[in-house]
């Protein structure tokens, strides 16, 4: 096998990044495109010595899990990777992932159940950012295509939320009609609040925006509450253009302000179920520690039910909301810095248990060692990535941390992607 070959492949299951895993003279093949069950013709386009990629080149016998896809650009678009997959399959190929990716890296997962929480598959996304090409002039909104740069032009996402759709809608309209004024648009970030009022844009420039097309633009876009623009450069300042730059999510214990640069979790069905997830892995605890707090979604929370709440973010957007949503809350201890570099702190702390939210990357082994140290008896660890999850539960485990439960949320749904909770004891 070379790469150019055109090999007909098996598809056994789906892994991780939305890809089909088959096996061609012993090799294992990983297909771009490709469903469980899919019986393909895929050129490969990289070889090793245990492993190839392919991508599908025609689809001889589709898996009888197919169905036609919902969104007319699921072919080319990098957006989706099981738009032809039915939305009880997606979860079931997802769970698999998730359980498949622990067992790999060894974390002992008897007598655990894996729960887990379905998603609609449409108008479930209230935060989202769209790449902006300009062609002869003329602004293309999309997404790329996946392993490449082309952009597809997108008018509708069914993902969006209404409000969050119309107001791409606004801001695809407003481009069009300025375009020499707005040509340096490079991307959109769009966000929504949960309040079904507040509707934040900003606008990543290349270069500067003048502030004629600017006000321009804020007249074209009455839906927004509010509207800025951000350089190119490094610590380029967020500018504002119109309104404030936050969304507004009421929540039971109060409302969480969320600046359009924050990150924020992006499905507002399962917002709930997700804090509730969280909660539980924590309950009881009278003095928490919480990593990559972010805006406060869980410390909010937190604060009614612990008596001494430590949370840690760097974020600068996010800590400024964080400091406004938890202004009322003496038991929380708010801290602006990187979590590990405010490990020497926490670690001699005395913690009842630790929750923490990492980035994609996980929050690797000099934080789960420090964790180990600060001797706390219950870790809740929220992940969007199973390979770096099961990295980072293996080495708690190898400090004496056990899984007692884990849960997976399908907080994005027809791709790739997941969201899991798991809890720890020793």
């Amino acid at each position: 096998m070379k790469p150019g070959d055109v090999v007909e492949l098996l598809v056994e299951k789906g892994v991780y990044r939305g890809r089909g895993l088959a096996r061609e003279a012993g090799r294992v093949v990983f297909v771009a495109g490709a469903l469980p069950g899919d019986r393909v013709r895929a050129r490969v386009e990289k070889v090793k010595r245990d492993w190839a990629e392919a991508r599908v080149e025609r689809l001889e016998a589709p898996s009888p899990q197919r169905r036609p896809a919902p969104c007319a650009h699921a072919a080319r678009c990098g957006g989706c990777a099981y738009q032809e997959l039915a939305p009880a399959a997606q979860v079931e190929l997802k769970r698999g992932i998730l359980v498949e990716s622990l067992e790999r890296a060894r974390v002992p997962l008897a007598g655990v159940e894996v729960g887990v929480t379905a998603s609609p598959e449409a108008g479930w996304r209230w935060r989202g950012r769209m790449h902006v090409d300009w062609i002869d002039g003329r602004p293309r909104l999309g997404f790329r295509e996946e392993g490449a740069h082309v952009l597809v032009d997108v008018e509708r996402c069914l993902q969006f939320t209404p409000g969050l759709q119309a107001l791409a809608d606004e801001l695809r309209n407003g481009l069009v009609a300025d375009p020499g004024g707005l040509s340096g648009v490079r991307e959109l970030r769009l966000a929504e609040g949960g309040d079904g009022v507040t509707r934040v844009a900003a606008l990543a420039v290349e270069g500067r925006l003048e502030p004629g097309a600017a006000a321009r633009l804020a007249e074209r876009v009455p839906g927004a509450t509010g509207l800025g623009w951000q350089g190119s450069g490094p610590g380029a300042p967020f500018v504002r253009i119109a309104g404030e730059p936050c969304v507004f999510t009421p929540r039971p214990e109060g409302v969480l302000r969320s600046h359009v640069l924050s990150f924020f979790q992006g499905n507002a069905a399962c917002l709930d179920a997700l804090v509730l997830r969280a909660l539980e892995t924590v309950s009881g605890a009278d003095r928490v520690l919480e990593l990559y707090a972010g805006v406060g979604l869980f410390t909010l929370p937190l604060a009614r039910r612990a008596s001494h709440v430590r949370a840690v973010e760097a974020a600068p957007w996010a800590v400024e909301d964080a400091r406004h949503n938890l202004a009322e809350h003496p038991t929380v201890q708010l801290v602006e810095d990187d979590v590990l570099r405010d490990a020497h702190a926490w670690a001699r702390g005395r913690f009842d248990a630790a929750l923490l939210d990492p980035p994609r990357a996980g929050a690797g082994p000099e934080v789960v060692d420090a964790l180990a140290r600060a001797r706390v008896g219950r870790i809740g660890y929220v992940s969007c990535d199973p390979t770096t999850l099961a990295r980072d539960l293996r080495r708690l485990g190898e400090h004496g941390f056990a899984l007692r439960s884990l849960h997976l949320l399908d907080l994005f749904p027809d791709t790739f992607h997941l969201e899991a909770v798991a809890a720890l004891e020793r």
